[in-house]
């Protein structure tokens, strides 16, 4: 079983360079993120440009570089379709958003996304694969290795494994922070994401902890005692564990002479487009840490 830590925020990871690059040589790249789960509420895609600021592992998207006036259509495989809506709220936080809320996703579907901007249309299909539910949640404490500094706590699940091939996204957060978790991701520094397969689990899982190995810059999610913390399990296709193995192998390239190039991550749109379209069936639970 391959277990990496996810980065959940495509393409807006700090650079560690900074590298000349005519950018007016080049078209400009859509970046599409989006996600669809078979959760209730707003289901969320964000449209941006590649932006003029490169580094050695990503590049950043700037805020005037958010796409505003693309034609956004959802479609499953039993006829059903869904038209996206522009986010209103203009400030930084929600540029680029496109929500819709009306849309009952199912386990056992395939679900197209198209994109139109400037006449040109992106197409993406993912699989909606079912998904194991969450038995238990607990909290582990853990001491610090920092002199002085107080210990913290981080959740461990348990579900029953599926004895076929199957491909996992698991995140967790405060609920009280909670921001439109369907999508690709927030600006935060915290790194409470990891992708894994079963193949290597057992059958009755017990006590999978999130451990607390996190990229350079960025903080391991913790919790204190008397804080919720809300544990997700998403089930993801080979193709979504394919892009976001391929994100960390890049984020962990040093770009040194002995490290061979990275290639760039699988994205599921046709014509160009850059991201990825990932659609999950979701197990969550609750859990107070004493």
């Amino acid at each position: 079983m391959k277990i990496y830590h996810l980065l959940f925020i495509l393409l807006l990871v700090s650079c560690q360079k900074e590298v000349d690059f005519d950018f007016d040589q080049y078209e400009k790249k859509v970046v599409i993120e989006a996600a669809l789960t078979n959760q209730t509420g707003p289901q969320w895609v964000r449209l941006s440009y590649l932006s003029r600021n490169f580094g050695t592992n990503a590049s950043y998207v700037q805020v005037d570089d958010y796409i505003g006036n693309a034609v956004v259509k959802l479609s499953d495989d039993q006829g059903n379709e869904y038209t996206y809506t522009k986010y209103i709220d203009q400030s930084e936080t929600f540029k680029g958003y496109y929500k819709f809320d009306n849309v009952n996703a199912q386990p056992n579907r395939t679900y197209t996304l198209n994109v139109t901007v400037d006449g040109k249309t992106y197409t993406a299909r993912d699989y909606m694969n079912e998904v194991p539910v969450i038995t238990n949640v607990k909290t582990e404490r853990m001491e610090s290795e920092i002199p002085g500094k107080q210990s913290f706590y981080v959740p461990l699940i348990s579900f029953d494994n599926p004895s076929k091939q199957m491909y996992y996204l698991m995140s967790h957060q405060n609920p009280q922070y909670e921001l439109m978790e369907n999508t690709i991701g927030n600006n935060s520094r915290s790194w409470p994401f990891l992708i894994f397969d079963n193949q290597q689990l057992n059958r009755e899982v017990r006590d999978l902890r999130v451990t607390d190995h996190s990229p350079e810059g960025t903080n391991f999610l913790t919790y204190s005692p008397g804080e919720t913390v809300r544990v997700y399990l998403y089930s993801i296709s080979k193709k979504a564990y394919d892009f976001y193995d391929a994100l960390i192998r890049q984020y962990y390239n040093d770009g040194g002479a002995f490290q061979p190039s990275p290639a760039s991550a699988p994205s599921n749109f046709n014509n160009g487009a850059i991201g990825f379209f990932r659609v999950s069936a979701a197990s969550t639970k609750d859990k107070v840490v004493r």
